[in-house]
């Protein structure tokens, strides 16, 4: 039974040594591993379990949409009720803000195809797809795009088009100003989306190959361009 609140738990942290550390640890590298085992888990969020510090340290890490994830399967009587709510709420609240964002994803997409710039999706939802299949499982905050560097500038007028706020304005882009990376920010909604080419990724150990991910555009169909990729 849950007798303890979730303030009485989050000060049962005396008699915890570096010898002996405690569980909310394991339990959430046991909750990020490929294959976690539901029966591994259980054997750790057991006794003294610290659910608030658990949960704090899943929202530092952007593993809480992962711990919800698995903690959904255990047995009701070893999560506290207040717990599930509070992942609940945190799933629900990154559920609409991703809707948010795919929307303004296909927006941009669709701009873009008009257009004719080639673009490729990538970490955020992509690389929550290639580490668990699902493009839910991470936490992330904004969209990452790679474009060709020759491209920037159309596809900076293309955002201004969408009444998105460029970081690095044309001006810049045309006196040849290379930035980290290329941020928009669309006024009165909370979108973020940062565009990275083969020069912002100049200081990478190894030169980014633009060709080789972003491949010399196809043949069309009713003069749009094929369908973007996307990689982690």
């Amino acid at each position: 039974m849950h007798s303890q609140s979730m303030a009485e738990m989050s000060s049962q942290s005396s008699g915890r040594t570096q010898n002996n550390p405690p569980a909310e640890w394991p339990a959430l590298v046991e909750c990020a591993t490929p294959g976690p085992r539901p029966d591994r888990l259980s054997s750790l969020i057991r006794d003294s379990f610290n659910w608030p510090v658990f949960l704090q340290l899943a929202q530092d890490h952007g593993l809480t949409l992962l711990v919800a994830e698995h903690v959904k399967n255990l047995d009701r009587s070893l999560v506290p009720p207040e717990a599930l709510v509070k992942l609940q709420e945190l799933r629900r609240s990154h559920a609409v803000f991703t809707l948010q964002l795919t929307a303004e994803l296909f927006r941009v997409l669709e701009r873009f195809a008009a257009a004719g710039i080639d673009v490729l999706l990538t970490k955020g939802p992509a690389l929550s797809v290639r580490c668990y299949g699902k493009p839910d499982m991470r936490q992330y905050g904004d969209l990452d795009l790679i474009i060709r560097e020759s491209d920037i500038r159309r596809a900076t007028q293309a955002m201004l088009e969408l009444a998105y706020e460029p970081r690095v304005p044309l001006s810049a882009i045309d006196a040849k100003k290379s930035p980290g990376e290329y941020v928009f920010r669309k006024s009165g909604a909370n979108v973020l989306l940062e565009f990275h080419t083969e020069r912002t990724f100049r200081y990478h150990p190894r030169r980014l190959p633009i060709e080789k991910i972003i491949p010399a555009p196809r043949l069309r169909c009713n003069r749009r361009p094929r369908c973007p990729g996307a990689i982690a």
